[in-house]
């Protein structure tokens, strides 16, 4: 909040808009769309269910409903049970127990998301991403923690520049992280091995169990067959149309001239 501190009396100063409405609730929209795709994993693959009915919605509906109205409860009570503006501090100010709310909320969202993903750890497709998720979930595990460690013991770390530089890089830190484990395989695979990375993938595809547990007819594995065929057909070209280009088949013509 230092842009208050230049602006004065501002739009920075709602803080039930910026606390509840934009930092809470896109927390908890981020949580429910990680915990949809896995749960929907989950239910598909492991429970053996359909992705569409009221069984799958009801749970991720429920639970997103939920943190709405907890966000418009909060927003409706008064400032002084939530989060208040402090003009002596020129800064947002969480009440406690909406503070300690807040965090252990948190804490619980995330615990049931890494239970649910651990549940994903047997699915065999391609597209599982089952480690880059559990990694990313723990990713925000220890975000929270810091956080959990500042709000308990540095309230007033928002306060302080070191303190809050330091929390902010920790942060950064923590996004960068999660995005090289995302990148940072399939990036040096396919700089340094793009070949045989490719003949692994191809393979890998087609024995998915994605297309099993579907239970695709076997024109799938005939149309995969034309794609790899087709992939192979392609990259053989371009090769053949790299070696005509190049000068060791410019000298060969010269001399057979």
């Amino acid at each position: 909040m230092g842009s208050v501190l230049m602006l004065g009396d501002c739009l920075f100063r709602a803080c039930c808009g910026w606390i509840i409405w934009l930092r809470a609730l896109c927390r908890f929209v981020f949580f429910c769309t990680v915990v949809f795709r896995n749960y929907a994993l989950d239910r598909i693959f492991v429970q053996g269910k359909t992705y569409r009915s009221w069984s799958m919605l009801t749970p991720v509906g429920g639970l997103a409903i939920s943190l709405t109205v907890f966000c418009v409860v909060a927003q409706a009570v008064p400032d002084c049970l939530t989060v208040i503006y402090l003009d002596f501090y020129e800064s947002c100010h969480y009440v406690y127990g909406f503070r300690y709310t807040c965090i252990a909320l948190n804490w619980g969202m995330w615990s049931l998301c890494l239970v649910i993903t651990w549940c994903c750890r047997n699915i065999q497709i391609c597209f599982n991403e089952y480690h880059e998720s559990l990694a990313t979930v723990i990713l925000h595990l220890l975000d929270y923690q810091k956080m959990t460690l500042a709000h308990c013991y540095l309230p007033d770390y928002a306060l302080h520049d070191w303190q809050c530089g330091l929390a902010a890089s920790y942060d950064l830190l923590l996004t960068l992280v999660a995005i090289w484990i995302v990148l940072l395989y399939p990036m040096y695979q396919c700089l340094f091995h793009h070949e045989g990375y490719l003949q692994v993938w191809l393979k890998r595809l087609s024995q998915d169990g994605l297309r099993r547990e579907y239970e695709v007819q076997g024109s799938t594995s005939n149309e995969l067959k034309q794609f790899t065929g087709s992939a192979k057909l392609v990259r053989s070209t371009a090769c053949n149309q790299a070696y005509d280009a190049s000068p060791q088949c410019t000298l060969y013509r010269s001399l057979r001239l």
